[in-house]
C-alpha cells in the first residue's frame, strides 16, 4: 500500500482535469464575458448589415482595396470596441437595479417636501408683495418646481437689477470724466 496516495478514492472532476477557465467562475467576469459576446455579435451584425446595405458604396470600396480583409478588420474592431464597451458598461451599470426593482412594487413612496423650502417660498413672496408668485412643489430630488408667470416675474425682476446695475456703472464712469 502505497501511502500518503490516494490510490483507492475515486477522483472528482476537478482532479483530473486542470483548471481552465476559472476566471469564469467569477460572477463578474462571467457577466462581463457574456455581455463582451453580445457586443460582438452585434457589432457584426452591424458590420455585415453595412455590408449588405452598402450605404455610400462602401462594399464597394473595401473589396477594391488591394487587402480588403485589413478593412474589414479595423472596421469591425472599431464596432467590437463601441458596442462591447456599451454593453458591458450598461450590465455593470443596471447590476444593482434587480434589487432595487424588488423592492419598489405599487405605487412610488411619498417624496418628502423640504418644509423650510416652502416656507422661504412663502416668505419671499410676502417680503416682495408678488401675489403672483406660485411656488407648485417639489419633484423627486427636491428641486423646485416653479410657474411659468413666476418665472417670467423673476426673469423681469433680473433683468430691471441688471439694468439698474449697468446704469449705476455708466453714470459712475460719466462722473470723473465730467469732474476733470
Amino acid at each position: 500500500m502505497v501511502q500518503g496516495s490516494n490510490a483507492g478514492e475515486a477522483k472528482t472532476m476537478n482532479q483530473t482535469q486542470p483548471r481552465r477557465f476559472g476566471f469564469l467562475r467569477v460572477p463578474l467576469f462571467r457577466l462581463l464575458a457574456i455581455n463582451l459576446a453580445v457586443g460582438v455579435m452585434l457589432a457584426a451584425l452591424a458590420v455585415g448589415g453595412m455590408l449588405a446595405l452598402n450605404p455610400g458604396g462602401l462594399r464597394h470600396l473595401i473589396f477594391a482595396d488591394a487587402s480588403p480583409g485589413t478593412a474589414l478588420g479595423l472596421l469591425l474592431f472599431g464596432f467590437v470596441v463601441t458596442f462591447g464597451s456599451t454593453a458591458m458598461g450598461t450590465a455593470i451599470m443596471a447590476m444593482g437595479r434587480a434589487a432595487d426593482d424588488e423592492k419598489q412594487r405599487g405605487p412610488p413612496a411619498p417624496v418628502a417636501q423640504p418644509t423650510h423650502a416652502m416656507a422661504r417660498a412663502r416668505r419671499a413672496a410676502r417680503v416682495h408683495q408678488d401675489a403672483s408668485a406660485k411656488f407648485c412643489g417639489f419633484d423627486n430630488q427636491g428641486h423646485c418646481l416653479i410657474a411659468p408667470e413666476t418665472q417670467r416675474s423673476v426673469a423681469a425682476l433680473w433683468q430691471s437689477i441688471l439694468a439698474s446695475q449697468e446704469k449705476g456703472r455708466s453714470e459712475a464712469g460719466s462722473a470723473p470724466a465730467s469732474a476733470a
